[in-house]
């Protein structure tokens, strides 16, 4: 736990580490880097596993497509997105509320354009202090 100051008062900000997600910020090559290797694995992972378990238990679908079980392997890779993306924002000094934009058409795109082009705050802001290593699931580089 640190200490910082905001606006002349002093603000605690925590940093809980379980298995990679934390409330601290993460930089921009940390973010591109850990959204591309994670969309791999956990898609990859997924598809292995959905096929592994069709073949098992001999379940056809339509078209050879996937069966819920991937779904949830995808669900648990958007989540992982969304912490993500959610300390991505905190580097930027920007709120996680601005994420909901993601939901809305144009302005999707602009958020997704803010979270991979925009510089972090250099110095410690409300949401911790700057990540000067390369980050990928808790480890840093």
């Amino acid at each position: 736990m640190i200490n910082i100051e905001t606006g002349g008062r002093m603000q605690k900000v925590t940093d809980i580490d379980f298995l990679g997600f934390t409330l601290k910020r993460l930089n921009r090559s940390s973010y591109i880097l850990t959204m591309i290797i994670s969309a791999f694995g956990f898609i990859g992972i997924g598809l292995l596993v959905d096929s592994a378990f069709q073949t098992i238990f001999g379940i056809t679908t339509a078209n050879n497509e996937p069966t819920n079980l991937f779904l949830v392997f995808f669900i648990g890779w958007w989540i992982y997105a969304i912490d993500r993306s959610i300390r991505r924002l905190h580097d930027i000094n920007l709120t996680a509320w601005l994420l909901l934009g993601i939901f809305v058409p144009f302005i999707g795109l602009l958020v997704v354009l803010i979270l991979i082009f925009s510089k972090g705050t250099a110095e410690i802001n409300k949401y911790g202090e700057y990540p000067s290593r390369l980050y990928i699931f808790g480890l840093g580089f």
